[in-house]
């Protein structure tokens, strides 16, 4: 008989044990499932979003615009990186109303660049274009002369004068996009400010070519080569088809010389910051010291972007008549 009561006891405490564990099982599992609600909740309040795209926004404005540059420039890409290549190919042209959109823009499109000059989100919005190489070979930069809004989208006038043109040869590797942001005022109306061609200080001089190439930061010898260039005289079609061949393969220009009374004066230069190269102009031959006077390019200068892979030279190519290079030039003349 105790044998029998005990073994009832035991069944008691163990149908017992098993309610009580049930039922901490059940408000462990409410709790967790609360705590994770709990955790859910705040981590989707406390999100920051990866990437921001660019409004969709719709301005009122009519007719011709103001407008003023913010950045111009190239970006390289990796021909192989598709995904990167297809982004850059269907941005197109879109507006940017926020700080958090510029910073996502800049960061994705053209991230370290410098500013033309500030502007206000609350005064100003930019329009932002990413244009793909039309030809293998180069992009092309060309200047916006005009702006204005018909039927629900910007119409831009650009200036489509091929000896202003900056360009930027492409490689096997490495494709450009040319990025360009421009800031326009809510209260925008009227006419854009002319822009000005800065004149050369003395004689007669052509523009042939002014454009980026693309060296490897790995080809030590071809990066030391452009570094070393510096200023040249090019004074036979031997030797300017040798430079050509390797300082700016690949470029569109016609370049028509007479060698016997003509000569052609080259310029290579490493931009001053590391993160970019940018363009430079002459303005022709100093008569008292018989030098080639230079300048930052202050109107609307145009950039192109270094990686840590790759570095970017400003190759600029000017016409000029023997007669006015001066006495001795034989220390700055190239021979290939």
């Amino acid at each position: 008989m105790r044998i029998k009561l005990r073994s009832l006891w035991t069944l008691v405490l163990l149908c017992f044990c098993c309610f009580l564990t049930a039922c901490a099982r059940e408000t462990i599992s409410e709790q967790i499932t609360e705590s994770t609600a709990a955790q859910e909740e705040t981590a989707e309040s406390a999100e920051i979003p990866a990437t921001t795209e660019p409004t969709d926004y719709v301005p009122e404005m009519s007719g011709k615009i103001d407008f003023r540059y913010i950045y111009r420039g190239f970006t390289g890409v990796q021909l192989d990186n598709r995904e990167e290549t297809e982004k850059f190919r269907n941005f197109g042209v879109q507006m940017i109303a926020t700080e958090d959109e510029w910073h996502a823009f800049m960061d994705t499109y053209c991230p370290g660049i410098p500013y033309n000059e500030p502007w206000n989100f609350q005064e100003d919005y930019l329009l932002a274009s990413v244009t793909a190489s039309e030809d293998p070979a180069f992009a092309v930069a060309d200047a916006v002369t005009g702006l204005t809004w018909e039927n629900g989208s910007f119409i831009r006038e650009y200036e489509k004068d091929p000896d202003h043109y900056v360009y930027a040869l492409n490689t096997g590797e490495y494709t450009h996009f040319y990025v360009e942001v421009i800031a326009i005022s809510k209260e925008s109306r009227g006419t854009t400010p002319e822009r000005t061609q800065t004149q050369p200080t003395d004689g007669n001089f052509e523009t042939l070519y002014r454009g980026f190439t693309l060296v490897s930061l790995e080809d030590r010898d071809t990066f030391d080569k452009f570094m070393q260039f510096g200023t040249q005289i090019i004074g036979t079609a031997e030797d300017f088809a040798a430079f050509l061949d390797f300082y700016c393969p690949g470029n569109p220009c016609d370049m028509p010389l007479d060698f016997s009374e003509e000569c052609v004066i080259a310029t290579i230069m490493l931009g001053a910051k590391p993160g970019y190269a940018m363009t430079h102009k002459s303005l022709g031959i100093d008569p008292e010291t018989g030098y080639l006077n230079i300048e930052v390019d202050q109107l609307d200068p145009v950039y192109a972007l270094n990686s840590g892979e790759y570095g970017h030279y400003f190759v600029e190519l000017i016409k000029v008549n023997r007669s006015e290079l001066p006495d001795n030039t034989d220390s700055w003349t190239y021979h290939s």
